[in-house]
């Protein structure tokens, strides 16, 4: 993969972000987001070739002891108050014989995650993968499940289209926002 190729693979997947974060919040409207981005780095070319969506139910509880097993355990660490409320939550759980806590308007527990790998075939075509895992509490057992959304995307931009890319690329660059935009 040639210097130029490789920035401007890596330009659509930063575009397709910028487009996407504008469209949608990643962690309020995760699925929505993750629309978002498909339909904008379509647009720069990229042709999308297999999706794998699977939802399941984490419970912290089970998986508690496989990893205490295991010694997966972190080691202690110092307090982080970027993590009170999860604290509270928890705390307040077990004064409260394990019942869930009304939220707060201010509580937002969604979280979501996007990994992207990109790697160049045999063929000369660029596959990218996206891997998308989101979940928020299940508001029946807030504490005890966590649904989980586990999305795996696989694009191809083919040798014909590199051209294209750069070009949409440059054209695109000429009417995005800037990040810094309204600082």
């Amino acid at each position: 993969m040639t210097p130029s190729l490789h920035e401007d693979v890596l330009a659509s997947i930063r575009q397709a972000t910028l487009a996407a974060n504008a469209a949608e919040d990643l962690e309020a409207a995760p699925l929505q987001w993750l629309g978002a981005y498909m339909a904008h780095i379509r647009t720069l070319g990229w042709q999308a070739t297999e999706q794998h969506s699977q939802t399941y139910s984490f419970t912290p509880a089970a998986e508690l002891l496989p990893t205490l097993m295991k010694g997966t355990l972190p080691a202690p660490q110092a307090p982080n108050t970027r993590f009170r409320k999860l604290t509270r939550h928890l705390i307040d759980a077990g004064f409260n014989d394990h019942q869930p806590l009304r939220p707060r308007a201010s509580d937002r527990n969604a979280a979501a995650h996007v990994l992207h790998d990109f790697v160049e075939r045999a063929d000369g075509s660029i596959a990218l993968s996206l891997y998308h895992l989101s979940g928020q509490p299940d508001p029946n057992a807030p504490k005890l499940r966590l649904p989980l959304t586990n999305v795996t995307w696989l694009a191809v931009l083919t040798v014909e289209d590199f051209p294209t890319l750069h070009q949409r690329l440059a054209a695109g660059a000429q009417t995005a926002p800037s990040v810094l935009e309204g600082f």
